[in-house]
């Protein structure tokens, strides 16, 4: 069987999607199955490129790049190499891909915090994500937590659900000074931005309750903290 991996989003900043997609493609070396991996390229139509290019989205031209690819060149590209499913690590099939399908949410933040992003982003992804459900793909996804939302907002059984979360070995504590952070001594991870809607209350709120016990590290954008319970 060959498996088409829409990894469009890897490979560029560091997010927790390109991360996901990194550890996925890890755990299916070792697989019976053809893995063939899709990134963005500009194969597309170049007056989309331009169009980009010359508007005052500038900034965001990658973005937009990967979106496009998604949307007019994905599904062809996986046609041509004779994929027999697709998975798709970030939240939507490709236009008129018709092979058996698993897409993976990792959170539904513009529907439960529509408050951080804009009204057009919100209705744009709601109506993708309904689009893509109508192709009934298999559906992943990476906490508990997300998962009764997509219950709750989308209306689908929890017997449909599958929780698959990534792991890997290239996340490493290393960096963090021994003394702070000794081997021997349990800590909280924290991983993420900080942002109320990666639900960081229920983060601090644990903390409390065993912060005479525990330490707390988090990773924030590629810089590091450590709040140490004797101080804070």
């Amino acid at each position: 069987m060959i498996i088409g991996i829409d990894a469009s989003a890897s490979g560029l900043k560091s997010t927790g999607i390109g991360r996901y997609i990194t550890c996925l493609l890890e755990q299916l070396k070792n697989s019976d199955n053809e893995i063939k991996i899709f990134q963005s390229s500009d194969n597309y139509e170049k007056h989309l490129i331009e169009k980009i290019k010359r508007s005052s989205l500038n900034k965001k031209y990658q973005g937009l790049k990967r979106h496009y690819y998604r949307i007019f060149s994905l599904t062809h590209e996986m046609v041509k190499s004779k994929v027999d499913c697709g998975i798709f690590p970030n939240y939507f099939i490709s236009n008129n891909f018709n092979k058996p399908s698993t897409i993976v949410i990792h959170d539904l933040s513009f529907i439960t915090h529509p408050q951080f992003y804009s009204k057009k982003f919100v209705i744009y992804y709601k109506y993708l994500l309904k689009q893509t459900l109508k192709q009934n793909p298999l559906i992943l996804t990476v906490s508990e937590h997300t998962k009764e939302n997509i219950c709750k907002y989308l209306n689908i059984k929890k017997e449909n659900i599958l929780l698959l979360q990534a792991y890997s070995n290239i996340v490493k504590i290393s960096s963090y000074n021994k003394e702070q952070a000794p081997a021997d001594t349990p800590y909280f991870l924290y991983v993420g931005h900080i942002e109320p809607r990666k639900n960081l209350l229920f983060l601090v709120a644990n903390f409390l309750r065993w912060k005479n016990k525990i330490k707390l590290i988090t990773e924030v954008t590629q810089k590091s903290y450590l709040a140490n319970s004797k101080d804070n």
